[in-house]
C-alpha cells in the first residue's frame, strides 16, 4: 500500500467516527492529534474542514490548537502561549518578511500572563471560548506596508489618495461601520451573559472609538492620544439592555508611554 507523501493534507474521512467526521493532524509541536468536524456528511463538517486546511495552509502544515482545544488537550497556559508564540512569527510580517510591531505587543502581554498563570491547565479556567469576527482589527490600505515618509509607503505618490479623508477614514474601514459591528457584537454578549460578566477581546482602534461613541463623542481621532492601552480592560456596564456606564483599567499597572494601534 503507497504511503501518502509527508505535508499531504488529512482527507475528508471516507467513514464515521461514532456518527462524527474525524481527521488527525499534526500540531506545532509535532503531536499528531484528532478533530471532530462535526457530524459525518453534513455541510457544517465539511465547512469545518476547509477551515482546517486554511489553518495548516497558514502553520505550515501544523495545526494550531484554539482556546477549547487545548484545554481539552491538557496544556498549560505555558505550552499554549508558546504555541501561539509560533503562530505569531510566522503571521506577523510586514510585506518585506521582516517582523511587525505587533510581536513586541503580544511579547509584553504573554509575559504577565505566563508570570501568573503559566503552570496552569487551560482547563481551569473553565471558559467557553467563542470565535466573533465582528471584533476584529479594521482592514487597512496600509497593512503590511512601513507608514511613512523616507523608507516609508508615503513616499510613493500612489498611496496619497487614501489619506484624503481623515475624518471617515479614506484609508481604512469607516469608523461608523466599525462602531456598529463592535455594538451588534456587545449587544449579543450582553444576552448571552444576562446578569453575569462576558469579556470580549479586540483591537485598540475598535475599542476606543466604540467607546467614544457611547460617551457621544466625535470618531475620528488622534490615534496617540487612546486610552486604551496594551492588556487593559473598557468596560461597558448595561442595566438590563441600556447602557449605563463606561470604564476604564489597567489591571497590570499603568504602561509607560503610549501604544498606538494596538
Amino acid at each position: 500500500m503507497a504511503r501518502t507523501p509527508k505535508g499531504t493534507p488529512p482527507s475528508y474521512p471516507n467513514k464515521p467516527h461514532k456518527g462524527q467526521a474525524r481527521i488527525t493532524v499534526r500540531l506545532i509541536d509535532g503531536r499528531r492529534h484528532d478533530l471532530l468536524l462535526g457530524p459525518f456528511g453534513s455541510p457544517e463538517s465539511r465547512a469545518e474542514y476547509r477551515r482546517v486546511l486554511t489553518e495548516l495552509e497558514a502553520g505550515g502544515g501544523r495545526y494550531p490548537l484554539n482556546g477549547q482545544e487545548a484545554a481539552a488537550s491538557g496544556l498549560t497556559v505555558n505550552e499554549l502561549c508558546l504555541r501561539f508564540w509560533r503562530h505569531a512569527e510566522s503571521h506577523y510580517r510586514l510585506a518585506d518578511g521582516s517582523p511587525s510591531r505587533e510581536l513586541d505587543h503580544y511579547q509584553s502581554t504573554q509575559a504577565v500572563l505566563v508570570d501568573l498563570y503559566g503552570n496552569t491547565l487551560a482547563a481551569e479556567f473553565g471558559l467557553e471560548t467563542v470565535i466573533d469576527d465582528r471584533l476584529i482589527e479594521p482592514w487597512n490600505h496600509f497593512e503590511g506596508m512601513r507608514f511613512g515618509v523616507g523608507d516609508g509607503s508615503l513616499r510613493q505618490p500612489r498611496h496619497w489618495i487614501h489619506l484624503r479623508n481623515p475624518f471617515r477614514p479614506s484609508w481604512g474601514e469607516p469608523y461608523t461601520a466599525v462602531v456598529a459591528r463592535m455594538q451588534a457584537a456587545i449587544a449579543d454578549a450582553v444576552q448571552a451573559a444576562r446578569g453575569r460578566e462576558a469579556v470580549c477581546v479586540s483591537h485598540q482602534l475598535p475599542i476606543w472609538v466604540t467607546r467614544r461613541s457611547a460617551e457621544h463623542r466625535r470618531l475620528w481621532h488622534h490615534p496617540a492620544y487612546r486610552q486604551c492601552a496594551l492588556g487593559s480592560v473598557t468596560s461597558f456596564s448595561y442595566v438590563g439592555d441600556r447602557l449605563v456606564s463606561v470604564s476604564y483599567a489597567e489591571p497590570s499597572g499603568a504602561t509607560r508611554g503610549r501604544v498606538a494601534g494596538a
